[in-house]
């Protein structure tokens, strides 16, 4: 599942249903990174990772976790060399 929240909620959530109906089984780093995607496609921006901050709750661990610039420049860093 899939959603999001705020000024551009409408264009987001267009963006991740298409995403969403190529493929709707996402591992952990597939999700962390269309959230990503997600957020530079409305934005019109490259992200950088002292400009974001990502928090992570999955179903085996109910407890948030912040993730480190460093992860979410190999996150970014995956992105980038996808397109």
């Amino acid at each position: 599942r899939a959603t999001s929240a705020g000024v551009k909620q409408t264009e987001a959530n267009n963006f991740l249903e298409k995403r969403m109906k190529k493929k709707s089984d996402l591992t952990y780093d597939e999700s962390i990174e269309l959230a990503i995607s997600t957020l530079a496609n409305v934005l019109s921006t490259d992200l950088k990772p002292s400009e974001i901050e990502i928090s992570v709750v999955t179903k085996d661990n109910d407890k948030v976790r912040i993730l480190p610039e460093s992860e979410i420049e190999q996150h970014l860093t995956r992105i980038a060399e996808k397109e």
